[in-house]
């Protein structure tokens, strides 16, 4: 009445690695997004460590409103 176990975890297994082989398929064409990406993926590759600090500084910046020193409290109970 009920399948083996063994032949439903193989079922399974098959079927989570077809899903995985799909996903990860290259995409027929290019879109914008990944052409964009490419482009400053290459440009990020090229700046030395000290630039990278000094923008991931004024990044942080942007986002915390320029108090990145600021020290971050957490509510404990």
């Amino acid at each position: 009445m009920f399948p083996s176990l063994d032949v439903t975890v193989t079922r399974k297994y098959e079927m989570i690695m077809a899903t995985a082989k799909a996903k990860a398929k290259e995409p027929k064409r290019k879109t914008v997004g990944t052409l964009m990406a490419e482009k400053l993926r290459a440009e990020a590759n090229g700046i030395s460590d000290s630039e990278r600090d000094e923008l991931l500084k004024e990044g942080l910046a942007m986002i915390y409103g320029g108090c990145i020193n600021a020290k971050a409290y957490v509510n404990s109970r």
